[in-house]
């Protein structure tokens, strides 16, 4: 970037410069957010596979009372 001096007013083409740099740093930065988001999600759905649902909890559990109870009774 064009150094300007203090006591006169910046171009077309410095305010362009200046712009055109920060949309670049910030589209840089968008990409590396949106490669982590990429990740997270891949570790997220890895997560949900092995996760124990309330519901498959309930069974095992219903289940396993029906057991002891059974083994109870004899």
């Amino acid at each position: 970037m064009l150094f300007m001096s203090m006591d006169k007013e910046p171009t077309n083409y410095e305010i362009l410069e200046a712009v055109n740099k920060f949309a670049t740093h910030t589209e840089e930065q968008f990409q590396e957010i949106k490669s982590e988001i990429g990740g997270m999600k891949s570790e997220i759905g890895s997560i949900k596979a092995l996760m124990v649902t309330k519901d498959y909890l309930d069974e095992k559990i219903f289940t396993m009372r029906g057991d002891i109870i059974a083994v109870i009774k004899q």
